[in-house]
């Protein structure tokens, strides 16, 4: 199970897109955040995780912050799309690696 979460997670190009294109793909954000709340189910009561995940969990939310900071135009939707993603996956992480 944690593999396979793992493989979604990784493989999943949101944060990529919106780091190469600042293209913000609604479709690939929600996958991202339902591969997140089952990896902070599948991880309670744990207290390791894998390396390469973690550093995935660690950077994407900066990465789309980074990307909403640099944004010229914050009442623009995408910037609104943004600001909100970065701080849905930031509690999203925190919520896999709290137990």
């Amino acid at each position: 199970m944690l593999i396979e979460l793992k493989e979604r997670i990784l493989s999943n190009s949101f944060v990529d897109k919106v780091r190469t294109h600042l293209n913000f793909d609604d479709e690939e954000y929600q996958q991202l955040r339902m591969a997140l709340i089952e990896l902070a189910k599948s991880l309670q009561g744990s207290s390791v995780i894998d390396r390469e995940l973690m550093i995935y969990l660690y950077s994407a939310p900066m990465i789309v912050r980074n990307s909403y900071e640099s944004y010229p135009e914050k009442s623009d939707k995408i910037a609104q799309q943004l600001e909100d993603a970065w701080i849905e996956l930031d509690r999203l992480v925190l919520e896999c690696l709290v137990d």
